[in-house]
């Protein structure tokens, strides 16, 4: 025991040594410097656990500010709201010597109350760096005092973005011995324990933490970063009660504050009845109930209190007209139950696919949706969204782990997805070209799936708008646009199928005796890979299928004097293949791309780069008739 306590006294006491240092630009390793625009010191972070509801944060951060992309990093930002205020603050600032050159309090920060939803009772504050002679380094000290309830303790992601690097950090946690906590972390050591007085203390540290450069298809920034989340396995929140060991208990505490809050009004019961009565099975029952809530309700985010856990009550949905997540989520649940179809309000992380299955925390989900099990399927529903067809799975959705709230308690599982090939884009495409060079045709698109998302809003847009939205997916210099035709069909796999007439006046490249068509205006290519040695992993999320037909007929007294080579290409990034012909003076080409989701090796890279290069120069490819 006493063995602990003096290496934690020791590495506290170098720790203080070093950060003495840090406030001068010229002793920063060189390792931590390249691809840099700011390096983080020092990142001093202590939690102390004063009982069930209450808690003190402390924090310390010293960052060199290497030049203008890092200025970012000199910002500060930190909020209020009923259940955590920011007690102290302090900033200084120091020039590359390490000279001091301003300071500023919590009086000096903007403090504002704006709030992009219904409601909050939130407050935030902010500081921007005055600096702007480089480099300079800022010391930011801060204490958060935590009160009415703790969900978990505050996290620790001490690198905020790319392009920034990290001397040393450490996170400190100081807890009675009779309190259990749960905790996970990534590239992080410890934690080292010891025990006095009645007291834990648990230390986490990070050194030497090179900068992250973006690279395209990256993985999650969160899996390549420290991090460490800790929770308190026992729940006493704003009133409430209840136990955090694991999803199931956390469920069951999300369930028992939904409790009550799904009673409906007679008048609501009667216009369900109405609404349903000529229904054959269940799901044309859901369907005229998401449809009823998607015509009469909006969404707006509600954040006061324990409103970001505890839904709005379904009557004040129904005579208000509003919701949040949570709130329509139970609200569509309520309706269900009045027509004796089960459903699970089910919380979900919209920005990522996976949580934690042997960790359970309240900051890993950041939306809410409902679960609808049915005899021979499962029904998802985005209740936030009305142009969402009922039953189809948007990209934000699919694939996702979520939690389902039952009365058993919280269940794991997870969200299906599409099959890459399912979300298809297809474009048919027929056009004339004249003497001139000036081309002209009209063209039929297919887009189904994630790729008929975009186009879930595009009925709503004016004439203009819809032109531009055409116009910004052709490789032309402003075409014209016109006789634009829209159909959309809301269906459990959706499509919509846009066709509109092209013209394009300005010549294509040509000579005297020769012109250069390019046979596929209609795709852009993909993105354009940087030639260097791959760090991370290659995760590509989003698998797709885009096939297309282009029909150009050539002018009289024209032939074909050279088509393209055909392709058929397979890698294990997907498949491309081309066709091309002749017949008649009319050149058809065929494109069929198939992108694979999935997960790669950095030592696949050189092949993903050949695979979008040969792709990119065959979307670009040209035909050269010649004059006869």
């Amino acid at each position: 025991m006493n063995r602990i306590i003096t290496t934690l006294l020791s590495f506290f006491f170098l720790l203080n040594l070093s950060a003495q240092e840090n406030y001068t630009s010229v002793n920063i390793p060189k390792e931590l410097l390249t691809n840099s625009d700011a390096v983080i010191r020092t990142y001093e972070a202590e939690f102390i656990y004063k009982n069930k509801t209450s808690g003190i944060y402390k924090e310390k951060k010293i960052i060199t500010i290497l030049n203008k992309e890092g200025a970012v990093y000199a910002s500060f930002g930190d909020f209020e709201n009923m259940f955590r205020a920011l007690n102290k603050f302090t900033g200084t600032f120091y020039d590359k010597n390490g000279k001091k050159i301003s300071r500023i309090t919590k009086k000096d920060l903007l403090r504002t109350e704006y709030f992009d939803g219904l409601a909050s009772d939130a407050a935030s504050f902010f500081s921007n760096s005055p600096i702007g002679i480089y480099p300079y380094t800022v010391c930011y000290e801060k204490e958060v005092v935590f009160k009415g309830g703790l969900l978990g303790f505050p996290s620790f992601f001490p690198l905020p973005g790319d392009n920034i690097s990290m001397e040393s950090g450490y996170y400190k946690i100081q807890i009675p011995e009779t309190t259990e906590i749960n905790y996970k972390s990534g590239k992080m050591e410890g934690p080292i324990k010891s025990v006095d007085k009645g007291l834990i203390t648990l230390l986490w540290k990070t050194d030497s933490v090179k900068a992250f450069k973006a690279e395209p298809f990256s993985p999650d920034f969160s899996t390549l970063r420290p991090w460490l989340h800790v929770t308190n396995t026992e729940i006493t929140y704003a009133g409430t009660y209840g136990r955090l060991d694991n999803w199931k208990t956390f469920g069951s505490w999300l369930y028992d504050l939904q409790k009550g809050r799904d009673m409906l009004p007679e008048k609501l019961k009667q216009k369900i009845t109405d609404l349903t009565k000529e229904c054959k099975t269940d799901k044309d029952k859901i369907k005229a109930l998401y449809n009823y809530m998607g015509d009469n309700t909006r969404y707006v985010s509600i954040q006061i209190g324990i409103g970001g856990l505890q839904p709005m009550e379904a009557s004040k949905v129904f005579s208000t007209g509003f919701g949040d997540c949570k709130a329509l989520s139970n609200y569509m649940m309520a309706m269900l139950q009045e027509t004796g179809i089960p459903a699970y309000n089910t919380i979900i992380n919209s920005k990522s696919e996976s949580l934690f299955e042997d960790f359970a925390s309240a900051g890993q989900t950041d939306h809410e949706i409902l679960t609808v099990p049915l005899e021979n399927d499962t029904l998802w529903i985005e209740c936030t969204n009305p142009k969402v067809p009922l039953g189809y799975i948007p990209r934000h959705m699919a694939g996702h782990n979520v939690i389902v709230i039952t009365p058993e308690g919280g269940i794991f599982t997870k969200i299906p997805d599409y099959d890459d090939k399912e979300n298809l884009s297809a474009i048919s495409a027929n056009l004339q070209i004249d003497e001139k060079g000036t081309i002209s045709g009209y063209i039929n698109e297919y887009n189904s799936l994630k790729q008929y998302e975009p186009y879930m809003y595009f009925q709503a847009l004016d004439g203009k708008k819809q032109i531009e939205a055409i116009r910004s997916c052709i490789d032309l210099s402003n075409p014209s646009i016109s006789n634009i035709h829209f159909s959309e069909y809301k269906e459990e796999k959706p499509y919509a199928i846009l066709f509109y007439n092209i013209s394009h006046t300005p010549p294509l490249n040509q000579n005297n005796q020769r012109i250069f068509i390019p046979l596929n205006i209609f795709r852009n290519g993909i993105t354009q890979l940087p030639k260097k040695e791959r760090i991370n992993p290659i995760v590509i999320k989003y698998g797709y299928h885009d096939t297309d037909t282009i029909h150009i007929t050539i002018p009289q007294g024209y032939m074909v004097e050279s088509l393209p080579k055909e392709l058929n290409i397979r890698s294990r990034f997907g498949t491309f293949k081309t066709r091309y012909k002749n017949e008649k003076n009319i050149i058809t080409a065929i494109y069929d791309f198939i992108r694979s989701s999935g997960k790669f090796e950095p030592s696949e890279y050189e092949e993903l780069i050949n695979f979008h290069q040969e792709i990119n120069r065959a979307y670009k490819a040209k035909a050269v008739i010649k004059r006869l």
